[in-house]
């Protein structure tokens, strides 16, 4: 027999007893950590309202989609966010900032300042086709300015198609200086 196991009945009773004393004790104590800890969330709550309430007022509390394409469900319209960009890149457009963002794009590719009166044309979905095989390339949007021409290519959850954008360079790399009509 091992020590403190019980012999016979009574001392199976004795045992259950001291258990049964012990878990009350444990019971009581769990039961006083839980009460403090519920008294304590009121403070804590307490205090995350504040902070939220600051940060609401320093307008970080936001909510929704971030951006007015994701609120209109167009954020992954690969040709809607073209045709928004070509807007943007339009130096005569609605929206009136001239040739700030076609600037800007030029500036971090690498491309020579334009001058200021320089003819721009911006056109959207333009189709080429390769002489050796006469497969079509489109390009999704193409600015044409009078010393380079840029083309971008969108991608929206899709990939490069092979060789694509080898075959939209040797398509649009000799239109340097050209400018065509704008497709409104």
């Amino acid at each position: 027999m091992r020590p403190n196991e019980p012999s016979g009945a009574s001392d199976w009773d004795d045992r259950i007893a001291m258990l049964r004393t012990e878990w009350a004790r444990i019971e009581r104590c769990a039961v006083a950590v839980v009460v403090r800890e519920v008294a304590e969330w009121g403070d804590r709550l307490a205090v995350m309202r504040a902070e939220q309430s600051r940060v609401a007022a320093d307008g970080n509390w936001t909510s929704g989609e971030p951006t007015l394409m994701g609120a209109l469900w167009m954020q992954h319209n690969e040709v809607v966010l073209t045709r928004a960009l070509a807007w943007l890149l339009r130096p005569d457009g609605r929206h009136r900032m001239g040739r700030a963002l076609l600037d800007l794009i030029a500036e971090r590719v690498g491309l020579p300042p334009l001058p200021p009166d320089a003819e721009i044309d911006v056109v959207t979905e333009e189709a080429r086709r390769e002489r050796e095989s006469g497969r079509e390339t489109r390009a999704d949007l193409v600015v044409y300015g009078p010393s380079w021409t840029l083309v971008i290519e969108a991608k929206v959850y899709a990939a490069e198609q092979p060789d694509q954008l080898d075959r939209l360079a040797d398509l649009w790399g000799e239109d340097i200086g050209r400018v065509c009509c704008t497709d409104g």
